[in-house]
C-alpha cells in the first residue's frame, strides 16, 4: 500500500519553531493527499508530550491511528558516564588518538558537541595529539559547512577514510553509519531525548557490540538538600518508634535548562 513516512518525526515538534520552520508546515502534505493514504510517523525517541504534539500538527486522529512502541533499548551499546574536570578542558577526549601510530588504532568514533565553538575546539585539539600523517583521520561536521563539505565529511565517514568525526545537533539522526563502535558526548546535551538520539548512533549492526560514553563535570551531579522522611511503628503500649530516612535531592545542569531529578 502507498503510504508517506515522515522519519525523525520528533523534530516537527522540536524543530518547527524559529530554527526550521519548514517542519512546522509538513502538514500541509495531507491536503495533497487522498483520505486513504496512510501517514506513518516514525522516530526512536517519542516522549508523551512529542506524541501529542506530532499527532496534532500532522492532524492524525487518535481514535482512528495505531501507536506501535518497539522500545528503545539497545542491548548492543553499553552507556558509560564519566567525569571531566571542565567543559574547556579537551584531555578527557586523549584516550580516543594517543598511542594512535597507524589508522586502526582510532576507533570509528562520533564526538558529539553542543555548539560550534566546541566543535572548533575539539576538532584542533585532537589533530594537535596525532602525527601529522593521521590528522586526516580527524573531521568534522555542523549544520554550517556547505552542502558539498556535508557530503563529503559524511562519505568519507562512511568509508572509513575518516575515522573520527565531530558534529553538532546534525549528527545525531540519519546517518545510517551501521558500523561505529563509539560515540562520545562532550558536556551535557540539551536534554535525555537528546542524548538517546546521538547515543543510538553507536552499533547500528545488531551483531556488533558498542560504545556510549557521556562526559560531563563533577557538578552536574551535586547535593542540593537532604529532607527527613518521617516513619512511626506503632508499639504494643500505643508508643511508637521515630525513623528518619533521608533522601537526597540531585540537580542536573545543563547548558540551557535545569532539570531536577530526585534519588
Amino acid at each position: 500500500m502507498l503510504g508517506y513516512i515522515i522519519d525523525e518525526a520528533h523534530c516537527i515538534s522540536q524543530w518547527g519553531g524559529d530554527f526550521r520552520p519548514a517542519y512546522s508546515q509538513v502538514d500541509q502534505l495531507r491536503s495533497f493527499l487522498p483520505l486513504n493514504i496512510p501517514v506513518y510517523a516514525t522516530l526512536a525517541t517519542m516522549t508523551p508530550n512529542v506524541l501529542a504534539d506530532v499527532r496534532s500538527k500532522l492532524h492524525i486522529d487518535s481514535a482512528k491511528s495505531f501507536h506501535l512502541n518497539l522500545g528503545n533499548d539497545r542491548l548492543n551499546i553499553t552507556h558509560e558516564v564519566r567525569y571531566i574536570p571542565n567543559s574547556k578542558d579537551y584531555s578527557p577526549l586523549n584516550f580516543l588518538v594517543s598511542n594512535a601510530k597507524r589508522l586502526e588504532d582510532i576507533p570509528r568514533t562520533l564526538v558529539f558537541v553542543n555548539t560550534v565553538k566546541e566543535l572548533q575546539a575539539a576538532h584542533r585539539h585532537l589533530r594537535k595529539l596525532l602525527p601529522e600523517s593521521l590528522q586526516a583521520q580527524v573531521n568534522f561536521l555542523n549544520s554550517r559547512c556547505s552542502v558539498r563539505t556535508k557530503k563529503t565529511a559524511l562519505q568519507r565517514f562512511r568509508e572509513a577514510t575518516t575515522r573520527l568525526l565531530v558534529v553538532t545537533e546534525i549528527g545525531g539522526m540519519g546517518l545510517d553509519i551501521p558500523d561505529v563502535e563509539l560515540v562520545i558526548q562532550f558536556g551535557v546535551p540539551k536534554s535525555l531525548t537528546n542524548w538517546m538520539q546521538r547515543a543510538g548512533q553507536a552499533a547500528g549492526l545488531h551483531s556488533m557490540q558498542g560504545r556510549a560514553i557521556l562526559l560531563v563535570k563533577a557538578s552536574v551531579l551535586r547535593k542540593v538538600g537532604v529532607s527527613v522522611v518521617v516513619k512511626e511503628e506503632p508499639l504494643s503500649d500505643g508508643e511508637c518508634v521515630v525513623e528518619g530516612e533521608k533522601k537526597t535531592d540531585l540537580e542536573l545542569e545543563t547548558p540551557e535548562e535545569d532539570l531536577q531529578f530526585k534519588k
